[in-house]
């Protein structure tokens, strides 16, 4: 005898499925904005580095005598190409080792390492080639979007279509592309999660709310800078504030 479905019944089905279809194209359309502006090294013809950098004076590259000095695009992207990816490198190399790169003897004096634990640095650190770089992009940008869609959809209650585009949006805003290739911008990756994660402790209080809210302050913590984490954390007390005082 076939089931009887009620309206009510059919309808929370529709929600759930276009729901769903929703999420799936903002993770399409994600992708396709990573594939547009990194495209050439998902495919390996490039080098999603700015190694025109070792060719200043003094870096790497010799300068043979009466040839003219190459500048680089940009020669404020130092970092990338002297700093974090030698720490890749650097990771790498331990965890092929079978030890924890908790201490990097190479860089200044030595530093701390205890970037090994973001879920970024581990997967840059699992594959030695620079080829992993576009996918780690990927990834936090994937996070970053879906977040976003998730925070304009659940917290703010905006429409469906404005919050479609505000999760392609988010990981190509100028922040995530001014700091594309370092560690400072990965908590804020984690924000519009955190944001969710406040929003349902303080609206609907429950033993999974507060596990959402801990998984997702840890990751802010060690995903990358911690000046940077500090900021998004006082952005999150901010907003529990302001929950608060909106639910009274």
């Amino acid at each position: 005898m076939p089931r009887k479905i009620d309206n009510k019944t059919a309808l929370s089905d529709l929600v759930i499925r276009s729901g769903l279809r929703r999420f799936v194209l903002v993770f399409i359309g994600i992708v396709f904005g990573q594939l547009v502006l990194y495209g050439p090294s998902f495919v390996g013809t490039k080098i999603l580095l700015p190694l025109d950098i070792l060719a200043l004076p003094g870096m790497y590259i010799p300068v043979k005598a009466g040839e003219p000095v190459t500048q680089p695009h940009n020669d404020l992207l130092i970092d990338p190409v002297c700093e974090d990816e030698p720490a890749r490198l650097f990771r790498n190399d331990e965890l092929r080792a079978g030890r924890l790169p908790l201490w990097n003897p190479y860089q200044y004096t030595g530093v701390p390492s205890l970037s090994a634990f973001s879920p970024f640095a581990l997967l840059g650190a699992l594959v030695r080639s620079p080829r992993v770089l576009p996918w780690i992009a990927l990834v936090a940008a994937l996070i970053s979007g879906l977040g976003a869609y998730s925070f304009m959809r659940r917290v703010l209650h905006v429409a469906p279509w404005p919050a479609v585009i505000a999760g392609w949006c988010y990981p190509v805003t100028g922040f995530f592309v001014l700091w594309q290739g370092l560690s400072l911008p990965y908590p804020v990756v984690w924000l519009p999660w955190l944001l969710c994660a406040v929003h349902h402790v303080v609206h609907r209080l429950s033993r999974w709310s507060i596990v959402f809210l801990t998984v997702t302050t840890a990751l802010v913590v060690i995903s990358g800078h911690l000046d940077m984490a500090g900021q998004i954390l006082l952005v999150s007390a901010l907003f529990a504030t302001w929950s608060l005082f909106a639910r009274s």
